[in-house]
């Protein structure tokens, strides 16, 4: 029998394009069409089985737009494309993370050997796995 056990990381804020997952469980195999089911999203997202003695499959979340209400989702699995496992209670939340403002303003452009911490302050942030380090990309405001 197939079965889902566990999600890695258990969510990913909405707006995020390619959130990759990686699904565990058992009796996994690939016949040619294997597919994780976001439920309440109701999207698919092909999968790649990457064992199959330790039944993982990883797949990307689909791409979901932060003014949509945030959800969690339940996860299904096909093997063939068709017949869809019952998720067994296996949960993905995607969320609405809100930044307010962050400290310092400003720093310098010039990358060198000591990093600056930025504190990031807002609402709705959650720590959902996968190392629990929060990852931002820093642009010139000049352009």
């Amino acid at each position: 029998a197939v079965t889902l056990t566990d999600v890695e990381p258990k969510g990913a804020p909405q707006g995020k394009v390619g959130a990759q997952l990686t699904v565990t469980g058992t009796g996994f195999e690939d016949y040619g069409r294997l597919r994780v089911r976001f439920v309440e999203r109701d999207s698919l997202a092909e999968g790649r089985l990457i064992s199959v003695g330790e039944s993982i499959v990883q797949c990307e979340a689909p791409y979901t737009s932060p003014l949509e209400a945030a959800q969690d989702i339940t996860l299904e699995l096909s093997l063939n494309g068709q017949t869809f496992t019952d998720g067994g209670g296996l949960r993905f939340d995607q969320y609405t993370a809100l930044v307010d403002s962050s400290a310092p303003l400003g720093g310098p452009l010039v990358a060198d050997e000591t990093a600056t911490a930025v504190t990031l302050f807002g609402e709705g942030f959650k720590d959902v796995g996968g190392g629990g380090i929060a990852q931002c990309i820093f642009v010139n405001a000049n352009g």
